[in-house]
């Protein structure tokens, strides 16, 4: 994992290009341009962007440079780039036309000078990275009460917050797409009425800064980063108790709204819908029930914070531990129990692996070994350990290696324990810090 610039950072780094690289930019991207075709006023063909990709490649030689790129955009740093400016463009300044035939870009009144178009693309690239501030709701309704702050700062990168009307002011409701009119858009294309996204004071929200790109169509590494944040957090939430998961009602549409920084503003980029699986995991959260509105709750809710805000500042070092947290958590997002057992077991294996030993020994049998002497106290609670490896990797093996499409009660059993190790492990890790 790759650290990142945050809304703190100085960003002095940015991605200039080398003179002969530019060049040969310039007169490819220009060629692109010339011809690329729009469908519906508002969708270049992705397609024309694919001729970048020995570009890219050069790229690739130059290892600072292009783990900049990759930081700041994503494996495919032009071709991303480009297209989602592009669109995010012709979606502002164009009428989406459901019955519109394909034309060529040029034929826009806006981009009729494709050379001018190319020289200006390059220069928004090479002005990168821009600054994000990015929001997601945690259903935890009852945590002000408890918490009783504004704001919990974790990380220079990461918080949580409660929306008052100053944080209304810095950050003005974002437009977005309600389900209805997602469907509407589809057949019958947009609507004229504009929806905001409204803030909940009753909420807390993370709030993620991250610095690179953010388009309004691909998953850029910015965002994955703001994913991996979130999920770790409620990993390691759920480890230390702070929260608990309970039965998934019917999950309702959630979202993450991203502000650009724009001079001294923020400025709000349409919301984007979470994946259906983090919705269904974040969903099932709850303040854990061992805290209530009394003062030994809240003192108890402090030290855990500030526990998680000890592994946070220390990303870098703490990387292995936050994936596997991540892992923890992704267990309980989707409703496939299948693949809640195989993540489960990559959080150990994340922990406690170890690819020189695991060709000596076998993970199965190093895992178990590790785990039983990293968590147990007595000779008995090793042995209890140790047998519960075996139905665990026995499992996973029928799983991974025959298919299985289904868990039986007593596999739904050791799925129980699996989640209950991670946990175990988790804390004793942090612990251990």
């Amino acid at each position: 994992m790759t650290a990142m610039l945050t809304a703190s950072d100085p960003l002095t780094v940015t991605l200039i290009l080398r003179p002969e690289i530019r060049e040969q930019l310039f007169n490819k991207l220009s060629d692109i341009l010339s011809r690329i075709q729009v469908t519906n006023n508002w969708f270049p063909d992705h397609r024309a962007f694919s001729e970048l990709t020995e570009l890219e490649e050069r790229l690739q030689k130059k290892a600072q440079f292009w783990e900049r790129c990759d930081e700041f955009i994503s494996d495919r740093p032009l071709a991303d780039f480009f297209l989602e400016v592009l669109t995010d463009e012709l979606r502002s300044s164009q009428k989406y036309d459901f019955a519109a035939n394909e034309m060529e870009l040029s034929s826009f009144a806006e981009y009729r000078d494709t050379s001018a178009l190319a020289e200006r693309l390059i220069k928004d690239f090479e002005s990168l990275p821009r600054q994000y501030e990015c929001f997601v709701k945690l259903p935890l309704i009852n945590l002000q009460e408890v918490l009783d702050e504004k704001q919990y700062v974790l990380s220079e990168s990461l918080s949580l917050i409660f929306a008052d009307e100053q944080h209304d002011r810095t950050f003005p409701a974002a437009p977005f797409d309600p389900p209805t009119r997602e469907f509407k858009l589809f057949f019958f294309g947009p609507k004229d009425e504009e929806h905001k996204l409204n803030w909940l004071d009753y909420f807390p929200y993370f709030q993620v800064s991250v610095s690179g790109f953010i388009g309004g169509w691909e998953e850029t590494s910015p965002l994955r980063r703001v994913s991996f944040l979130i999920r770790s957090f409620c990993g390691l939430a759920l480890a230390l108790r702070l929260i608990e998961t309970t039965f998934l009602t019917w999950p309702m549409e959630a979202y993450l709204t991203v502000y650009e920084k724009c001079e001294s503003q923020w400025a709000p980029k349409k919301a984007r819908t979470l994946p259906t699986q983090l919705v269904q995991g974040l969903e099932r959260l709850r303040l854990h029930e061992q805290f209530s509105n009394t003062l030994t709750a809240k003192r108890a809710l402090k030290k855990v914070l500030e526990k998680l805000r000890f592994v946070f500042q220390a990303e870098k070092q703490n990387e292995k531990l936050l994936r596997a947290a991540q892992w923890y958590f992704d267990s309980y997002c989707g409703d496939s129990e299948m693949l809640a057992f195989v993540k489960a077991t990559i959080c150990l294996e994340i922990i406690l692996g170890d690819k020189k030993l695991t060709d000596i020994v076998g993970l199965g049998k190093l895992m178990s070994n590790r785990c039983a002497y990293l968590i147990s106290t007595t000779q008995k609670e090793r042995e209890e350990v140790l047998e519960q490896f075996d139905r665990i990797y026995e499992t996973r093996s029928n799983i991974v290696h025959r298919g299985k499409d289904r868990l039986t009660n007593s596999e739904r059993d050791t799925l129980f324990t699996l989640r209950w190790l991670c946990s175990r492990v988790l804390r004793k890790e942090i612990e251990l810090l």
